[in-house]
């Protein structure tokens, strides 16, 4: 909710409806809130730049023991060609529509590492010309892995 205040400006300018709920109450989530919060942003604005009418719709709901985030667009979609590239260092999607929205093709690569590291998974769905779903897991419960040493003490 605190990103919809933050980023509701981006979207209005556009034109878009930025909506971001939930289903039920959701436990709270013990993981790094600042990465969590950088994934959502990036997916957001991502959906903004891609999207030139409709709306944004931002979802989390409780599955098992992990939370599903959703942010579904209607957008220009991507193409099932360029699905498994989409995640990849420096790779931006070629079409006219990319050329006009500037970016360096680095922010899905770290949205990926982010999710990774706290355990997630990260997928999408998408149809050229109707919109992108990017969906990704945490659980409830991130507990960092154990340190491990080369060397141990007799």
């Amino acid at each position: 909710e605190e990103l919809q205040l933050e980023l509701e400006g981006a979207a209005s300018k556009k034109k878009l409806k930025l909506t971001i709920h939930h289903t039920a109450p959701l436990p709270k989530i013990r993981t790094d809130k600042e990465k969590l919060r950088q994934i959502l942003i990036n997916l957001i604005v991502n959906s903004v730049k891609y999207t030139d009418k409709g709306s944004i719709t931002v979802d989390a709901k409780k599955q098992g023991r992990f939370i599903q985030f959703s942010v579904t667009d209607t957008g220009i979609g991507i193409p099932k060609k360029e699905e498994s590239k989409i995640f990849d260092r420096f790779y931006q999607v070629e079409s006219p529509h990319t050329r006009k929205a500037l970016g360096a093709g680095l922010g899905l690569s770290l949205v990926k590492e982010y999710v990774k590291a706290m355990s997630g998974r990260i997928w999408l769905e998408s149809k050229v010309g109707k919109g992108t779903t990017f969906y990704f897991t945490l659980p409830i419960r991130f507990r960092r892995p154990k340190r491990t040493y080369a060397h141990k003490k007799k």
